[in-house]
């Protein structure tokens, strides 16, 4: 009895494993972005309002305390970074109003009104001076460093002590957006905590061994302007997604191939069937037919209604149906 029990449990799960697809491929889909400019919206100004770190008065900003050589070499650094990351994304992003932006660089030197938005007059002024419908603005940034030290255990072959180094890096960045006529429409600020660590043989050894000041701000701040842009513009994104592993009669791998896997899938075995419709949604989907796989991975789940990773698919799909709808407004400008 136990052998039967067990020989039918053996057979149930090939057969349902063989409904589980096999094989993974990593592709690129185009996704939207976060914020959606308005549809009147065909070029946009990049602009430098950020106050110098000499006039922050916020609390959490270590910059004024450092003197005034040190506050430009910082400055010049997180400047120079932050729209280096920021201009990777705009210059080739799929949305063309963001594509060559002109830049403009004004930065305030008064605290009556610290990180108060653009007035109207302001926004007509810059709207007019360089031909543009809206403003990117960079108004603050402000950062914090904290370094720990801490003997700990090297997993080498005679379990010795050393001392690590962990920098936490607080990093905080504001970013609006101005219309010319809506005024401001939209207000971002973004606060990270970034990590580094290293290791040594005593506490100075492994501090040493962190990143210099120089590259740690070079890193953090084009991170953070890269961030930003991949919020605002509509940005290629690696995708995973699973399939069947199919062949035909010369043992041809026939997986991706559409005009096989439609006749597979008008054929007569329902788990092939089922298996062909399941790729040529994923085949659709790859080429952007977003309506298309939509309506294969349905005719997959005709074959298989109980198909757990066909219906989670199906969810993806949807997902991405209400996507496209997004991108056509941020990409019909």
């Amino acid at each position: 009895m136990k052998k039967i029990l067990f020989l039918f449990f053996a057979v149930t799960f090939i057969f349902f494993a063989g409904c589980i697809p096999g094989k993974v491929i990593s592709f690129e889909a185009l996704q939207p972005a976060e914020y959606t400019f308005p549809e009147d919206v065909k070029q946009v100004l990049v602009f430098n309002f950020a106050y110098p770190p000499s006039i922050d008065t916020s609390s959490l900003n270590e910059l004024p305390q450092l003197n005034p050589s040190e506050q430009f070499f910082v400055d010049t650094i997180v400047i120079k970074n932050v729209f280096n990351g920021l201009f990777s994304v705009l210059d080739n992003s799929p949305a063309t109003y963001l594509n060559n932006a002109p830049y403009y660089e004004l930065r305030p030197k008064d605290t009556v009104a610290f990180l108060e938005p653009l007035a109207q007059s302001s926004i007509d002024h810059l709207c007019d001076t360089f031909n543009v419908d809206a403003i990117i603005s960079f108004e603050y940034y402000g950062l914090s460093v904290d370094t720990k030290t801490y003997s700990t255990i090297a997993y080498d072959e005679g379990y010795h002590y050393v001392s690590a180094a962990d920098q936490a890096m607080v990093r905080v960045l504001l970013w609006r957006i101005y219309d010319r006529k809506l005024g401001l429409i939209n207000e971002k600020r973004m606060q990270d905590t970034l990590y580094w660590s290293a290791y040594g043989m005593d506490a100075s050894d492994a501090r040493s061994n962190l990143p210099d000041i120089g590259d740690l701000l070079r890193e953090a701040f084009w991170y953070g302007g890269n961030k930003y842009g991949n919020e605002i513009s509509p940005s290629w994104k690696d995708v995973k997604r699973s399939y069947f592993e199919l062949t035909n009669k010369k043992a041809k791998n026939i997986s991706l191939v559409e005009p096989e896997l439609k006749e597979i899938a008008m054929g007569d075995r329902k788990i092939k069937a089922y298996k062909a419709s399941y790729n040529l949604s994923l085949y659709y989907e790859m080429h952007d037919s977003i309506d298309a796989a939509v309506n294969w991975i349905g005719k997959a789940l005709e074959y298989r209604p109980e198909a757990g990773v066909a219906t989670y698919y199906q969810s993806i799909l949807k997902k991405r149906e209400k996507s496209v709808t997004e991108l056509k407004k941020q990409l019909d400008h």
